[in-house]
């Protein structure tokens, strides 16, 4: 239950500047305890997860908007837009420009 309520308020706050810390308190939980229950039902670090949050959001707004990937950058809580598109491409194989025009042109949604 508490894990699904972080999931939530990482949903709604993705875009913040979000701590381990926060997190903790929001939930509840101490660091090892909240590491190892969102490991075991994501199978994702807290980190991890949060960029994966990010990165589904931006996705969407690279398909959805006409949004430079600089501004997509900051709407998803990204500051530093390098590191933006590298984790980006990181995670799902492409650019954010790459994947905008390969997704308009193959209609994914």
């Amino acid at each position: 239950m508490k894990i699904a309520q972080l999931q939530d308020w990482i949903e709604e706050h993705h875009a913040e500047g979000l701590s381990l810390e926060g997190a903790m308190t929001m939930v509840n939980l101490s660091d090892s305890s909240l590491k190892r229950r969102l490991k075991k039902t994501t199978g994702l670090s807290f980190t991890q997860y949060i960029q994966s949050v990010r990165i589904e959001k931006a996705k969407r707004l690279l398909l959805s908007t006409t949004l430079s990937v600089g501004a997509v950058s900051n709407s998803v809580g990204y500051e530093n837009q390098s590191f933006f598109i590298r984790t980006f491409k990181k995670l799902t194989g492409a650019t954010p420009s790459q994947y905008r025009i390969e997704g308009k042109d193959s209609s994914i949604v």
